[in-house]
């Protein structure tokens, strides 16, 4: 049995293995190896996707606490945004396009990016345990802004999603994402399935 390797261009390697063919009058048998399956990361960043160009936040999370009137750590007041539960230093990302306006520690946010869009919406991402940008940079969709915390006023590791007008007033944070709570809860089940977790 021999060994053949094939380069092509970009560094693809497709490798056929020549055997002699146990029966008959002495052909070769081809084996080609196919192109592994999708990368399981690869395979989680797709699952977080959302409309309009659009992606989740944080790729492995869970709801902890919904927008608006909230049970947890926020009953009996309105929550601004929604919370993301996961892992210490789990990737935070830019869910949208935007420039970083704001970079530093904000009283209850702790840890905190905030990204204006072209609308002149804002997303904050509090909490944060690492930032991944700077002031005045321009960020593209699913670009990495910083690392899941557990710094200002929280109860334990997680990112605060919130939304602001131009004017500075809270937005639905759903409307922004495309998505509603339960698509949400439903797309952090399906990433879940898809990391194996």
């Amino acid at each position: 049995m021999s060994t053949i390797t094939v380069r092509r261009k970009m560094t693809t390697v497709v490798t056929a293995v020549v055997a002699s063919a146990a029966v008959g009058v002495g052909g070769t048998a081809l084996g080609v190896e196919l192109a592994p399956a999708k990368s399981q990361k690869k395979q989680v960043a797709e699952a977080a996707q959302l409309p309009k160009g659009k992606t989740m936040p944080v790729h492995k999370f869970r709801v902890s606490a919904a927008w608006g009137n909230s049970s947890g750590p926020h009953a009996g007041r309105s929550h601004a945004g929604v919370d993301f539960a996961a892992a210490t230093n789990e990737p935070v990302y830019a869910a949208t396009a935007g420039k970083v306006v704001q970079v530093g520690y904000h009283g209850g946010y702790g840890k905190m990016v905030k990204v204006r869009d072209k609308y002149g919406k804002s997303a904050l991402y509090a909490h944060l345990n690492k930032y991944g940008v700077k002031r005045g940079q321009k960020v593209q969709v699913g670009q990495r802004i910083g690392a899941v915390g557990n710094t200002g006023n929280s109860t334990g590791p997680h990112l605060h999603f919130e939304v602001r007008t131009k004017r500075d007033r809270v937005a639905n944070p759903y409307k922004y994402l495309k998505a509603n709570n339960s698509e949400l809860v439903k797309i952090g089940t399906k990433i879940q399935r898809k990391s194996g977790k």
